[in-house]
């Protein structure tokens, strides 16, 4: 997305509190991304993002994100060890990325809260220990896990490697989430779950009425875990006023067969009855324990 499409999609939506400049890909590759987060700022809006953090070798752009102001960085790091991360994170330099994120919190200046974000799957849950180490050593107090993973199940090109990497549940995991949860509160971090992407009927998607995505060319979708407007488009925010599409027909229709539980396809993953099972049984674990 250009700096231009950015500026005339956030004055559109005057009522803006918050941006996360994330899609499906690393954010800081957009040569106009301080441009984007300079302008959101200067307007009271909190900025997130997500980062892979592979980029920051480089002295200046780690040094403009240092001095940018973001409210929270959250930093992708899937695995404690090179082998399980290299493997995981095709083309990536573990070593490099380890640096890197030191780097940051070396040099960070101005940034409000950066975290860690880990996606459990059966290749990394044993590395909890590890990716704990790296952050008490990086000087990063909060590790989240995401527990669910969307397998983009209506998107059959990318399905199977997706499901592939999805972890098993397993008394082992419970028993490593737990132990882990105990070294980490040891070290002085939060290891929190992550429960994004879990609804069930009677916990509805919230998505439709307080937050939308809108895609680089413009499209307005229901949310990250769809961000395709080939799947569902609610209009461009480019050639329609926010307004006219967020209170349009479409937009509405979707929302009221949320509240009916007539979920589309790619909604359903999100109310699976395995993650909630899932779910609860960590829940009742951690009370327990």
């Amino acid at each position: 997305m250009t700096f231009e499409s950015f500026q005339k999609i956030v004055d559109s939506i005057p009522t803006l509190k918050e941006i996360k400049l994330q899609g499906i890909g690393e954010p800081f590759l957009n040569p106009d991304i301080f441009r984007m987060i300079d302008y959101a700022k200067q307007l009271g809006i909190k900025v997130n993002i997500y980062t892979n953090a592979s980029l920051f070798g480089d002295d200046e752009l780690l040094q403009r994100l240092c001095n940018s102001h973001i409210d929270l960085l959250r930093i992708s790091l899937d695995a404690g060890t090179e082998g399980t991360y290299e493997r995981i994170r095709k083309g990536a330099n573990y070593d490099k990325v380890i640096n890197n994120i030191r780097r940051i919190t070396y040099n960070n200046r101005t940034i409000g809260c950066i975290e860690l974000w880990t996606l459990l799957m059966d290749s990394n849950y044993l590395e909890l220990p590890h990716i704990i180490d790296i952050a008490f050593h990086s000087d990063i107090r909060t590790i989240n896990l995401q527990l669910i993973l969307n397998t983009f199940s209506y998107k059959k090109e990318i399905r199977n490697i997706i499901e592939c990497q999805q972890f098993s549940f397993s008394e082992k995991l419970i028993s490593n989430i737990l132990k882990s949860m105990e070294y980490a509160k040891s070290n002085f971090i939060d290891l929190k779950l992550a429960y994004s992407k879990a609804y069930s009927t009677n916990n509805k998607c919230h998505w439709s009425f307080d937050k939308a995505f809108i895609s680089v060319e413009g499209n307005v979708v229901p949310c990250c875990t769809i961000a395709d407007p080939e799947v569902i488009n609610f209009g461009n925010a480019l050639f329609q006023s926010f307004e006219s599409i967020w209170y349009g027909e479409k937009y509405i229709s979707f929302r009221q067969r949320i509240l009916n539980n007539e979920l589309i396809k790619p909604c359903m993953h999100c109310y699976s009855e395995v993650h909630k099972k899932i779910i609860s049984k960590l829940d009742k674990a951690i009370i327990e324990k």
